[in-house]
């Protein structure tokens, strides 16, 4: 699931609309659980395990809507984002991956996930965290305007 969404700058919307634009995501985050593929798993999650579906969609939130906020200094920017709700897995969870593979158990192809995660770049931060990114190569056409900031 990767979306294409406006960053949201602080500041510059109300507590009003930034709070419906939450609820928004969360009524689609939702929804999506309801009417997608594993609907049957994800009602039977729902009513037996309540608390457990909005920690999922909770979870939705902060992979969907966290990143796209930003601080008021940059809104000149006018940024839109490829949101990939995901960190990079350990070698544990490809492991994981690698066994639901070979059961079937899930409808998404499994090597496309692996090899998205095998084709991140890393570069360190000041104090030595690593930062993990992908690339994506867009057609330029996508991009409208370029801001250059005074030195």
């Amino acid at each position: 699931m990767i979306m294409l969404k406006p960053c949201i700058y602080k500041g510059r919307v109300s507590d009003k609309e930034l709070f419906k634009e939450i609820e928004t995501e969360y009524f689609n985050g939702a929804f999506g659980m309801l009417t997608g593929p594993k609907k049957e798993f994800a009602f039977g999650l729902l009513k037996d395990y309540p608390q457990v579906f909005v920690k999922l969609i909770a979870m939705y939130l902060l992979g969907y809507v966290a990143p796209r906020i930003k601080e008021k200094k940059y809104y000149r920017e006018e940024e839109v984002r490829v949101i990939i709700p995901s960190q990079r897995p350990s070698s544990e969870v490809l492991f994981m991956l690698d066994q639901l593979k070979e059961a079937k158990i899930l409808d998404i192809n499994i090597d496309d996930m692996v090899q998205m995660v095998n084709d991140e770049k890393r570069r360190e931060k000041s104090g030595g965290e690593s930062i993990y990114f992908r690339e994506l190569y867009l057609p330029d056409t996508v991009l409208t305007k370029v801001y250059l900031k005074d030195h």
